[in-house]
């Protein structure tokens, strides 16, 4: 299975080689135009060869470079449930704790060109920061919800109402679209999926039910003709994340597979439309997960790398072990006693993107509207 993994780390205190791309794919494949791209948008960027069964030699190679970022580049061919948790595991092994050690992001697209052509908006982004629009769109499943506790129990419009009223504090555009529970994939009404409703917007928070094709209502055929550039685009949907291939528990819970294609794959189809990153699940997921990394990366002007670790070693303070579970098809799913625990939904949530991106790179001057502990998902 080929992999291109491009290393990105984040450590508090990062050495000289901050950037490491590891790849086992040759120069001839078309998928690794995205390296050759990404090096030259971060020139320190450092290359060592990858290879996805050689873990423990991957372990002491990147504690010897001791990266602050590790991106992994790859064909969606090779992105999974089993990827997604092996590279959640490494990146706690750099040291003797359970608390991850650097942040980290895959790099893809549906085709060659579309992975080339996420690192070129990224690249863009960075260095038209200051002119980008200031719209926040957040997209809210009606009704009662999992997940939420206190005064916004049962309700994702109201957490994403209240995510609006911080934005505006700061003069952004806001607009928040609620989508009715019905069958799976249920588009959003037609006049809601328009460049001028979701276009054009810096952040999309998607909270809802979802699969790799779909979430919260938004079907990725829904996107066609929407111009997504510069979005960073939050989604809580289950499985949301898958690209290509599709493990899940199943009633008889073994492990099945199925494949999607990857162009019409949610989280593809928002690459394709130029959303500069999108942060997911690819197994069960949670919308609240996504919330503490909004304050890091959007009012203290943390990279979207730098965001992800204090907001995952929250959580991981209580764990004394990291495992990446091995799904099988035909298998039983090991981990089925903990499907939908915090520390399952964290090891499979993944970012699209670049961890060294920095979307507000001066947040902190500029942004005062969302309080460092604002979460309305508790």
């Amino acid at each position: 299975m080929a992999l291109i993994v491009v290393a990105s780390a984040c450590l508090e205190a990062a050495t000289a080689n901050s950037h490491v791309i590891l790849t086992d794919l040759t120069a001839a494949d078309p998928y690794y135009r995205a390296v050759d791209e990404l090096t030259r948008f971060r020139p320190a960027t450092h290359v060592l060869q990858f290879h996805e069964q050689d873990v423990d030699s991957l372990i002491e190679a990147l504690r010897r470079e001791q990266p602050r970022y590790v991106t992994v580049v790859a064909a969606p061919t090779s992105i999974d449930a089993n990827l997604a948790s092996r590279m959640f595991r490494l990146s706690t092994l750099m040291n003797d704790d359970a608390l991850m050690d650097f942040g980290y992001g895959f790099i893809t697209g549906a085709t060659a060109e579309e992975a080339v052509g996420f690192v070129r908006n990224i690249a863009r982004a960075e260095s038209e920061w200051a002119s980008l629009p200031r719209r926040f769109v957040g997209v809210a499943q009606r009704g009662s919800a999992i997940g939420l506790r206190g005064s916004m129990s049962g309700s994702l419009v109201k957490a994403m109402q209240a995510y609006g009223e911080c934005f505006r504090v700061d003069g952004w555009e806001t607009k928040v679209l609620e989508w009715e529970p019905g069958p799976s994939g249920v588009p959003m009404p037609a006049d809601a999926i328009s460049p001028a409703v979701l276009g054009g917007s810096r952040l999309v928070f998607i909270a809802g039910h979802g699969g790799p094709t779909w979430a919260a209502g938004i079907r990725a055929a829904d996107l066609a003709n929407v111009d997504c550039y510069p979005a960073v685009v939050l989604c809580g949907g289950c499985e949301t994340g898958v690209v290509n291939r599709w493990l899940s528990m199943q009633r008889d819970k073994t492990i099945g597979e199925r494949f999607v294609q990857p162009s019409d794959t949610l989280s593809l189809r928002l690459i394709r439309q130029g959303a500069v990153a999108v942060m997911v699940g690819v197994r069960s997921h949670n919308w609240a997960d996504c919330a503490p990394v909004v304050y890091p990366f959007y009012a203290a002007g943390r990279s979207l790398g730098d965001a992800m670790v204090p907001a995952t070693n929250q959580y991981l303070r209580s764990v004394t072990s990291v495992w990446a579970p091995v799904l099988t098809p035909g298998k039983p799913d090991e981990t089925y006693e903990t499907w939908n625990t915090t520390y399952l939904r964290r090891s499979t949530f993944v970012l699209y993107g670049d961890p060294a991106y920095v979307p507000f790179p001066q947040a902190s001057e500029q942004h005062h509207g969302l309080p460092e502990d604002f979460d309305p998902f508790r």
